[in-house]
C-alpha cells in the first residue's frame, strides 16, 4: 500500500476538495452527496473571477469556418498553427523564460533540446499500484521503468500485451463484446463485471491509439490485427437501420457479452437504454472512420464518416443552458425520445466537421455551419457555467446535468491548441480550461475499495497533478492524469511556458505506474475499478504518443521514429539506413526523433533543403544525443530520411 503521507496536498492557492466515500465495485455509479460543497466553483465557469456567463444562447467569438479557407495539412495530429512548433533550447530558466529565443520569441542561431532526467534515485517502501515508488533527487515521482524513453516503452508494453486478448466463448477477442477484462489469473482475459459495453468509444480511442502508434513504430499489427477487423465489425453488427432519424451510424453501447450492438438495457442501472445511442459518439467514432478510411482508402469508412456528419448536421440544434445540440442520450429510430439532453462534450463533431470540411466531402457548408454552431455554444455555455457534463457511457442519467468531467473541457483545450484559428484568444481560453479541470481533479479524494477499506488519493502525489475521472467517479485514474499531461505538453509546445512542460513530467510519471511489467494496465490506484479497454488501452496509449509528439526529446536518442504527422501516415518502415514513410496528405508537417542528423531528405526524389518556411526543414541537437527534425513539406506524400 502507498504511503499517504509522503504524498502532498495541494497548494493553497489550489483548493482541496474532498468528495465523499464511495463504492467502487459498480463502477462509476454512487452519488457524490458532497456535489453541493462545490457548487461555488463549478457553477462559476471556466473565466478566472468565477463567475461566469450564464446565457441561455452562445455568443461568443468563433472565427467562422462556413467561409471559404484553408486548413492545411491535418490527419493525425493537425497544423500547430501557421508556422508549426519551433525548435527551440528547452532548459528550464529560473524566470521561466525559454533558452534559445531572444526578448521577441525569435528563433536564436543554435538549439540544443535538454531532457529531464528519469533515472530513480530514490527507491520506497510505498507500492503505487503495480511498482514501488521511483523519486528523482528532489522527491518527485519519476517513472518505474529504469530505460531512457519510459512512454514509449510502457506504450509498446500495453499494445504487445493488447495482441495477445484471447476469445471469449462467443469467438471474439473480449473487447468486442466486454468494456473490462479480469486482468488476473487464471484468466486474465475473462470478462471483468457484469457492466453495458460501449464498443463505438473504445474503437475512436483504438484509432486514434493506433494511428500515432503506428507512425511511430511501424508496428502493423496493431491495425491489421486489432483495429480493422473491430471496426469492420461494427459496421457489419452494430449499425442504426437506413430508415432510421439517425440513419446508418454506430450504436454507441451494447449488452454485456453481445456481439450485437443495438444500445443496452438499463438493467444494471447504467447504460443508454436499446434502440438508445449517444450523439457524442457519433462524432467521434465518425471522425475515427474518416481517419481509417486516409489510411486504408476503404469507401465504406468514408460513407460513415459522413453518415455520422449528415446525421448531426441533421439533428442539431442552438444549445442553451438545459439543452446542448445534440442530447446525451436519444432514440435512434425517431430521435423523439431523449433520456438525457445535456452533454458538454462536441469536440468529436468538431474534428469531423472540419476534417471533411477540409477534404471538401459531403455538404461543406453545412459542416462548416454546424462546427461553428457547436463551438460557439461550448465556449459560452459550459465555458461560462463550468457544466462540463456527461461523457461516460456507464453513467446513469443524472438531473441538471450535475456530474462534470474532465474530458470535455481538456479535449476541448487541446482542440484550440491544435486549430488557433478558430476562436479570438484560443490559447488562452485553453489554458483556463486546463487550470478549471486541474482545479476540480486533481484534489483529495477518498472512496472504497471493495473490501471494507478506504482508498485515499491525495490530488498530489509525489510532486505529479493526479486526476479523477468526474465527480460521480472520483477515483485517481491512468489516462485521465495522462491527458492533462498531454495537453499540458501541447501548451508547453505552443508557449514555451516551462512550468507546463514540468507538470506534464510529472503526471505523465504517474500514469506509467497503472501499467505491469506485462502491459496490464489497471485504471488507477483503486483495485475496485479494475481493467478497462478504454481507460488502460485506447485512451492510456493515445496520451502518452500525443506527448512525444508534442516534446519529441521524450523519444530515445539511439532511435529513429517518426513522432508525429499533421497527416495520416499510410505506410512506415524504419530501417537501418533510412525512415521511409507515406502520408495521405501531399503537404504536412512531421517532427522525427533521429539518433544523428540525417544525411539526406528526400519528398519523393527531391532533396529537401535545411531552412525555414515550407518545403524544409529545420533540425535541433538533443543534450543526450540524437537530433530531432521539423519537416515542412509540400508536394509530395513519400519521404525518405537517410541517416
Amino acid at each position: 500500500m502507498v504511503d499517504r503521507t509522503r504524498m502532498q496536498r495541494k497548494p493553497a492557492n489550489m483548493p482541496s476538495m474532498h468528495l465523499s466515500i464511495q463504492s467502487g465495485a459498480s463502477r462509476r455509479l454512487g452519488i457524490l452527496a458532497g456535489l453541493g460543497l462545490l457548487a461555488a466553483l463549478v457553477d462559476g465557469g471556466c473565466g478566472s473571477d468565477g463567475q461566469g456567463s450564464h446565457a441561455d444562447r452562445p455568443t461568443t467569438d468563433v472565427v467562422r469556418m462556413d467561409a471559404e479557407e484553408s486548413d492545411g495539412p491535418r490527419g493525425s495530429d493537425g497544423p500547430r498553427g501557421s508556422d508549426g512548433p519551433v525548435a527551440v533550447d528547452v532548459v528550464l530558466a529560473s524566470d521561466g523564460a525559454v533558452d534559445g529565443q531572444d526578448a521577441s520569441g525569435m528563433d536564436a542561431p543554435t538549439a540544443v533540446r535538454t531532457v529531464e532526467d528519469f533515472a530513480c534515485r530514490k527507491t520506497l517502501p510505498d507500492v503505487l499500484i503495480f511498482h514501488p515508488v521511483c523519486l528523482d533527487e528532489e522527491d518527485q515521482l519519476v517513472p518505474w521503468l529504469q530505460v531512457e524513453a519510459p512512454y514509449a516503452d510502457v506504450s509498446r508494453r500495453a499494445w504487445n500485451a493488447l495482441k495477445g486478448v484471447t476469445n471469449l466463448p462467443n469467438g471474439k477477442p473480449t473487447y468486442y463484446s466486454s468494456p473490462m477484462f479480469a486482468g488476473q489469473a487464471p484468466d486474465v482475459w475473462a470478462i471483468g463485471a457484469n457492466l453495458p459495453h460501449h464498443p463505438a468509444g473504445v474503437l475512436a480511442m483504438f484509432v486514434d491509439a493506433a494511428l500515432r502508434y503506428y507512425a511511430y513504430a511501424a508496428d502493423a499489427e496493431i491495425l491489421s490485427k486489432i483495429v480493422l477487423p473491430f471496426a469492420d465489425h461494427i459496421l457489419d453488427h452494430g449499425m442504426t437501420l437506413p430508415t432510421d432519424s439517425w440513419a446508418s451510424v454506430p450504436y454507441s453501447c451494447s449488452e454485456l457479452l453481445s456481439l450485437d450492438y443495438h444500445g443496452a438495457n438499463l438493467t444494471t442501472g447504467s447504460g443508454d437504454g436499446y434502440g438508445f445511442l449517444e450523439p457524442d459518439k457519433v462524432g467521434e467514432v465518425g471522425f475515427a472512420f474518416l481517419q481509417l478510411y486516409e489510411h486504408t482508402g476503404q469507401q465504406r469508412y468514408l460513407d460513415t464518416a459522413l453518415a455520422c456528419a449528415n446525421a448531426l448536421v441533421t439533428h442539431q440544434q442552438p444549445g442553451d443552458s438545459v439543452a446542448s445540440p445534440w442530447p446525451f442520450r436519444v432514440d435512434a429510430a425517431t430521435g423523439q425520445n431523449v433520456l438525457d439532453g445535456y452533454c458538454a462534450q462536441v469536440v468529436g463533431a468538431l474534428r469531423l466537421f472540419r476534417e471533411l470540411a477540409r477534404l471538401g466531402f459531403g455538404d461543406i457548408g453545412a459542416y462548416r455551419k454546424a462546427h461553428d454552431a457547436a463551438l460557439a455554444w461550448a465556449l459560452s455555455v459550459p465555458f461560462g457555467n463550468g457544466k462540463w457534463s456527461n461523457y461516460f457511457e456507464d453513467i446513469v442519467t443524472i438531473p441538471d446535468a450535475a456530474n462534470r468531467n474532465q474530458y470535455a473541457p481538456l479535449e476541448l483545450a487541446r482542440y484550440l491548441l491544435q486549430y488557433p484559428d478558430v476562436t479570438a484568444d484560443a490559447v488562452a481560453k485553453a489554458k483556463t480550461l486546463i487550470e478549471w479541470a486541474a482545479t476540480l481533479f486533481a484534489v483529495d479524494v477518498a472512496n472504497n475499495d471493495c473490501s471494507g477499506g478506504v482508498v485515499y488519493d491525495p490530488g498530489i502525489q509525489y510532486g505529479a497533478e493526479v486526476l479523477s475521472e468526474q465527480q460521480w467517479d472520483s477515483n485517481k485514474m491512468g489516462s485521465h492524469t495522462a491527458r492533462l499531461a498531454s495537453v499540458l505538453a501541447h501548451y508547453y509546445e505552443t508557449t514555451g511556458d516551462a512550468s507546463a512542460r514540468v507538470r506534464a513530467f510529472r503526471s505523465f510519471n504517474w500514469a506509467t505506474y497503472c501499467a505491469n511489467e506485462a502491459g496490464l494496465v489497471r485504471v488507477g490506484t483503486n483495485p475496485c475499478e479494475g481493467f478497462w479497454f478504454s481507460d488502460g488501452y485506447g485512451d492510456y496509449v493515445r496520451q502518452f504518443m500525443t506527448g512525444l509528439g508534442s516534446i519529441p526529446e521524450w523519444a530515445p536518442a539511439a532511435e529513429n521514429h517518426l513522432v508525429r504527422s499533421s497527416s495520416v501516415v499510410l505506410t512506415v518502415d524504419i530501417g537501418t539506413t533510412s525512415l521511409r514513410y507515406t502520408t495521405f496528405d501531399d503537404d504536412a508537417e512531421d517532427v522525427l526523433r533521429l539518433a544523428a542528423p540525417p544525411t539526406r531528405i528526400a519528398v519523393g526524389t527531391a532533396t529537401v533543403a535545411a531552412g525555414e518556411g515550407a518545403g524544409s526543414y529545420t533540425l535541433a541537437n538533443v543534450a543526450n544525443g540524437g537530433v530531432v527534425v521539423m519537416l515542412r513539406r509540400t508536394g509530395g506524400n513519400t519521404v525518405t530520411v537517410s541517416y
